[in-house]
Order: C-alpha cells, then sequence, then structure tokens
C-alpha cells in the first residue's frame, strides 16, 4: 500500500477541551490497538497532542488558539475510497458524539478531492 507523502486529510474540531474523548472515539472508530494511539503532555507548558501511528495512517492533533478548537491532520494510505470512508466514519462518530467536526481530503496533486462539514 502506498503511504502518503504528505498530508492528505485537513480538520478542524470543535471538541472544548475533551481530548481523552476524542482519543477513545477515534481508536473505537479505527479499531486501534493500544501502541497505535496516545496523548503525550508537554513537559513545558503541559500542552497535549494526540499521536495516531498505524499500518495505513497518520494523525496529528493539537489545539489551536482558539478555546475549544482542535487540529486534526494527517495522512491515509490507500485509494481515494478507502480514505474518503475513514474520513466519513470519523466525521459521522465525532458528530454523534455531538463535536463541530470539518475535513478536507487532497489528492497528490493539492487538489481538495472532498469537504466534510459540520
Amino acid at each position: 500500500m502506498r503511504f502518503a507523502e504528505q498530508n492528505n486529510i485537513y480538520g478542524i474540531l470543535q471538541c472544548h477541551g475533551r481530548l481523552n474523548e476524542v482519543a477513545k472515539l477515534v481508536s473505537s472508530a479505527m479499531s486501534l490497538a493500544e501502541s497505535e494511539i496516545h496523548i503525550k503532555t508537554s513537559g513545558f507548558d503541559g500542552a497535549q497532542k494526540l499521536f495516531i501511528r498505524t499500518f495505513n495512517a497518520e494523525f496529528e492533533a493539537y489545539f489551536t488558539n482558539v478555546d475549544g478548537e482542535l487540529f486534526f491532520n494527517g495522512a491515509v494510505a490507500g485509494p481515494l475510497e478507502e480514505v474518503m470512508r475513514l474520513v466519513q466514519r470519523l466525521h459521522g462518530v465525532f458528530n454523534a458524539a455531538g463535536f463541530v467536526p470539518m475535513f478536507e481530503i487532497y489528492d497528490d496533486s493539492r487538489n481538495c478531492v472532498a469537504q466534510f462539514s459540520a
């Protein structure tokens, strides 16, 4: 499976600081092993980041300067249809949990090929 050489998914999630809940939702939606997802807390300023690393996906999620807003960006390998199915699944899980998700998917030429908004 060819892995994306650059991020092909960009997202913003209004989650109001509920990073642990985001991690649980993603873990369930993507059927992740415990070793594939973790939250790191900075020893410098206490900022938290969510890291997801699997055989076909890599994501990082971190809070912006806007209260409650989480950047959720990454790369997913595989054909566009598979990438879209994963993003649709994540979008649906976040919506069902009461978050406000927005995602964009880009192709290798950096063209936006799909958008999922609240």
